[in-house]
């Protein structure tokens, strides 16, 4: 998915609001309002929703992660590629790429309680009982000592990168 948004980087509202400013053409004021108005809205509404694993890493309409596919992934009875199979989970897996909005993530741990994530800098947990938090470093334990996420705005101070 194309980042939609006028920074490179998951930032604070105020510095959203005055980076979209720095950027407002201020000869054409009438629809420069109405850009900036809609822009600052349109990231305000995102800070406010709850993040998403799909928004990290590549993972299927239902929410579980997808592993990049492989020709011997596909193979019918007789042990030969089954090509039509092949190009459906390949669509498939490329569609979950489009929708990823962050870049540079990768699974650390897939286990029973849920799934932990990292960009080498930062690990994010999203937990089977659907709490998410965030712990300095990458790690593959999924303890539950992390600090809470309940909206993009929490991630803000990570300084995450848009694809």
């Amino acid at each position: 998915m194309e980042n939609k948004y006028i920074t490179d980087r998951l930032i604070s509202m105020v510095n959203y609001t005055i980076e979209l400013e720095k950027k407002a053409i201020q000869k054409e004021f009438y629809k420069v309002n109405d850009f900036f108005i809609k822009e600052a809205m349109n990231y305000a509404k995102f800070l406010q929703q709850k993040p998403k694993l799909s928004d990290f890493i590549p993972c299927d309409e239902k929410g579980s992660v997808l592993q990049e596919p492989h020709e011997d992934d596909s193979t019918d009875s007789s042990g030969q590629t089954d090509w039509g199979e092949y190009y459906k989970l390949d669509t498939e897996y490329q569609k979950a790429v489009d929708r990823v909005l962050f870049e540079g993530w990768k699974i650390t741990n897939n286990g029973s309680s849920g799934v932990a994530i990292s960009n080498g800098g930062y690990t994010i947990k999203f937990w089977k009982d659907n709490e998410i938090g965030i712990e300095e470093g990458e790690t593959t334990r999924l303890n539950n000592t992390d600090i809470k996420i309940k909206t993009y705005e929490n991630l803000t101070k990570y300084n995450l990168k848009f694809k």
